[in-house]
Parts: C-alpha cells; structure tokens; sequence
C-alpha cells in the first residue's frame, strides 16, 4: 500500500505545531532570502508602525501600543494584519493586540508559535527587527535645551483660573454623587463660551472643548446644558463643545481621538472618569503612567475626573497613587447636602500644585431647578461638614469672619483646632491675610480688610467676598 499522500514533512510538522525552521532564522541561512528593513513610522497616538512589503505584492504590517519598561522588561501590545495584494483594501488581522515582553526571549518565541500557526513569514526576524527599532526609538536621544537661553519665559498660565492650567493634566475627585461630572461640564462651557457659570473664577483662555463621557449619555449632557445656560441667565450658544460617548479605554481609541482633536482644533478636554479611560485598571502603576503619557499627546488642557478613595486617611484618587503623583494640579470636591433639599453647598480644595502655589479653597451653592441649575459663591466653610475637611487657614477665616476680635483661644474653640497651630499660622500670616491687637499677651485676632490683604498677598486673597 502507498502511504506516500499520508505522509508528513518537516516544514508540514513545523506549520502544524507553529515550529520556526532554521531557514527562517533572525540571520538568514546560506540561499535564503533576506529580510529587508520595514518601512517605520508613528502613528499621532505614538504607536510604532511597521509594513513589509514584498516583490509578489504581499505586505504584513505590525503595530506595537504603549511600550513601557517594568522592572527592566519592555511591555507592549503587539497586532500583526497581512494583505495579499493590493487590491485586498482591508487588512486581515493575524494578532490583535496581544501582550508582549519584547526583552524575554521565552514570550517572543510564544509571539512566533501562534504567527507561524497562520503563515511562515520568518516571524523572527522580523520581531527581531521590530524591538531593535523600538528600542531605539524609545531611547534615542532628544534635543537639548540650554538653561539661560535667549528665550522668553512662558509664566504659568491657566484655561480657568484657579482650577485649570492651560495645557497641564488636572485631576479632579470626588465620591460618587457630588456634582464633580456637573464641575466638569461647567468648567467646559465656562471656556467654550468665554462666560461666567462659576463665580470667582476667570477664563483666561478661551477655546473650543472635547467632552469624553464614559458615566452618562448624550441627552444627559444636553439636558445638564441646557439647565446651566439658563442658571446664568446665557442665551447665545457657540457650538464650541462636542461631546463623544465612549465605552473603550482611552488607550484603545487614542488614534481616533487625537485625529478629532487635531481636525477640530480642540484646545480643551475633559474625560469622566478614570476608572473606565483606563478599562478599570485604576490600581495598576502601568496602566495609570500609560493614561497620562497617551493623554500628554493630545496636546491640550485636560481636566480627569476622577472617583475618591473610601478612606478619609487616603491621598488622592481611587487606586494608584500616580493619579495624584501624576496630575500637574490637583483638586478634591467636598459635598454636603440635606436629603429633600435643592440646594447644594460644595467646596473646591486644592491639594497639589507642579507650578506654584497651593490655591485657597472654594465653596459653591449649587440650587438645582426644573428649568435651570445655578452655581453661587459660598463661604468654604459655611457647611459644618465641609468645614472640617478643609485646610486650617480655611477655618480660621471662616470664624473670624463671623467673629471678629478674638483670642487662640476661642478660635481653637470654634474651629476645633489645637491653639498651638493657631498660634504659629495667625503669626505667620499677621500683617498679610490677619491683625492682632496690640498687647503682648492674650492678643485678639481679625482679619484684614479685603483692600489691605490684596495689597499684602493679591493672589492669595482672590476668593474673598
């Protein structure tokens, strides 16, 4: 009997089990073909881009994500798509978006196993090729810039002062339920429009605004707009704000996004939340750093939303501490409101500044009606929840404000405060911020007038009534 047609090759046994033969080594062998150099590119996103194109019109194409180094491996996301000829308008993918160690050799050789399993196209050598491009890439020298340079200085500059720093990262959390996605919305007709909806606040450079949602939906927004136009009395609507409904991490998208960005010349963007931008990966230290290095190639002003830990004790955000080690600036939202009340008493706290000062808190009053939703100016430290969450120099104005003229003592009373700390903070600030009576010993305390404190701290004192 012939059993010639049953039997198997090499290279048949090779294909079945994803087996790379010698002659498809990084280095060709002697009579095989080389593999020339792929043509390389980067995507707007930053994404590498490899294509082969060969002499019978084939190409395979390779693209690698988000490469970043843990622990002295490079980690990738690794897709492969190959086009017969070039009529063939759609790419076939071969590998969508795996995970790869380009510095292991172990999980590179997995990566050709499963290529070899749908075509032998020397895989190897042409992963080889992609890490050494790669890598370079990753690590070629930038540019260098002189101190002391005949340049302008380019001062510290904001969209909406004092919350937005124009084309900085800034985060903003809060637990669930406390008007942070309203903020944001707010925040971006402020600067869409060039109007006032937070009083207190300054549009310092107005421009046209990306809304990424992954919370709510459309009609929502247009809903919440509407009602915020009409809380500050703004009739004439500019179109400058476009809103996109996602439901895939930023990463995911970010090609499509920064495409938008660059054809609609958006200067301004907000994204709520964090959690779902970064597929719920909101603990893990890499898919955080990812976010905010792919977010930094949009190129504009970025507001994060963001949800707040459960423990009080907590710095920061939900999950890593790169959401707040991250974040140029950085500002909590405070809430408290009486069940069956319209009326919303919030606080804006300032947590971390890259570019300068600590700002003063902020409080708001938000009365939500059927037809409209205004925000009002509020003492930080009217709501005796607010208050005790906000920074002591907050609490003691708060109270001196309301009671002029008294001493460490009764001040540590009211604010409940340890008079010690009074003490050394009405001392530092005396002359700037507060005045003390004359005597030597049990002096009484009051602030100073609005007038005399701008002269003294004039940014210091923009949130006082």
């Amino acid at each position: 009997m012939d059993n010639s047609k049953d039997e198997l090759g090499i290279r048949d046994i090779g294909d079945a089990y994803g087996v790379e033969l010698p002659s498809a080594a990084s280095l060709p062998a002697k009579n095989s073909d080389e593999i020339p150099a792929p043509e390389y590119s980067k995507s707007v996103s930053g994404a590498h881009m490899f294509v082969w194109s060969m002499d019978n019109g084939e190409q395979i194409a390779a693209k690698v994500e988000w490469p970043a180094v843990q622990n002295r491996e490079l980690w990738a996301m690794l897709s492969v798509f190959y086009r017969k000829n070039q009529t063939q308008t759609t790419a076939t993918p071969i590998l969508t978006r795996t995970r790869w160690n380009l510095r292991s050799t172990t999980n590179t050789d997995g990566q050709i196993r499963v290529l070899n399993r749908r075509g032998t196209f020397q895989w190897d050598a042409r992963l080889e090729q992609i890490k050494a491009l790669v890598e370079t890439a990753m690590y070629a020298s930038a540019e260098l810039e002189w101190f002391g340079a005949d340049r302008p200085l380019v001062p510290v500059s904001y969209t909406l002062y004092p919350f937005l720093e124009e084309n900085q990262h800034t985060v903003l959390a809060a637990y669930g339920g406390s008007t942070k996605s309203l903020f944001g919305l707010a925040a971006a007709i402020s600067i869409a429009d060039g109007v006032t909806l937070l009083p207190g606040t300054d549009v310092q450079t107005k421009g046209k605004t990306l809304y990424l949602d992954y919370e709510a939906d459309v009609d929502t927004h247009e809903r919440r707009y509407r009602q915020l136009l009409a809380g500050a009395e703004v009739r004439d609507i500019t179109k400058n704000i476009a809103y996109l409904k996602l439901d895939t991490p930023i990463l995911d998208c970010a090609d499509s996004i920064i495409g938008m960005i660059r054809k609609h010349s958006f200067t301004n963007v907000v994204i709520d939340s964090a959690s779902r931008a970064v597929g719920g990966d909101t603990i893990d230290e890499s898919a955080v750093i990812a976010y905010f290095n792919m977010t930094a190639q949009f190129g504009t002003s970025i507001l994060t939303i963001a949800h707040k830990a459960k423990d009080e004790r907590s710095k920061g955000p939900s999950g890593s501490g790169h959401w707040f080690h991250q974040a140029r600036s950085y500002w909590e939202l405070l809430k408290d409101q009486t069940h069956g009340d319209n009326r919303v008493s919030v606080v804006m706290k300032h947590e971390k500044s890259n570019n300068g000062k600590l700002h003063r808190s902020l409080g708001f009053q938000i009365d939500f009606r059927e037809d409209a939703i205004n925000y009002s100016r509020e003492d930080a430290a009217t709501s005796a929840v607010n208050a005790e969450r906000l920074p002591p120099i907050d609490r003691v104005i708060a109270f001196l404000r309301e009671n002029s003229s008294s001493g460490t003592g009764e001040i540590a009373e009211g604010t409940g405060l340890k008079q010690a700390q009074i003490t050394q903070l009405l001392t530092r600030k005396e002359g700037k911020l507060f005045y003390g009576s004359p005597e030597t010993y049990n002096r009484r305390w009051s602030l100073l007038s609005k007038d005399k404190a701008e002269k003294a701290e004039p940014e210091q004192w923009w949130n006082q009534d």
